[in-house]
């Protein structure tokens, strides 16, 4: 809350739920880092040949998915 990124506010209804959401500025630094992200995810890939980059996102999501389960105790 100190850089201005996100907002609370309570709900109208419930005064003990509090909703939390970007701000505009928030929402543009997002967008930058979700934009550098993309950019870089995409160089990596070009580095491999086109018939082997589906391959690497499916090993890559079953990777990602075996650590999760790995992690969570199961």
């Amino acid at each position: 809350m100190k850089k201005g990124y996100v907002h609370r506010e309570e709900d109208a209804k419930d005064r003990r739920v509090r909703r939390v959401g970007l701000t505009g500025e928030g929402q543009a630094v997002f967008e930058t880092c979700w934009n550098n992200v993309m950019r870089s995810e995409k160089a990596i890939l070009e580095q491999f040949p086109v018939e082997h980059r589906a391959m690497l996102i499916e090993f890559l999501q079953r990777l990602n998915q075996a650590a999760t389960c790995w992690q969570a105790g199961k």
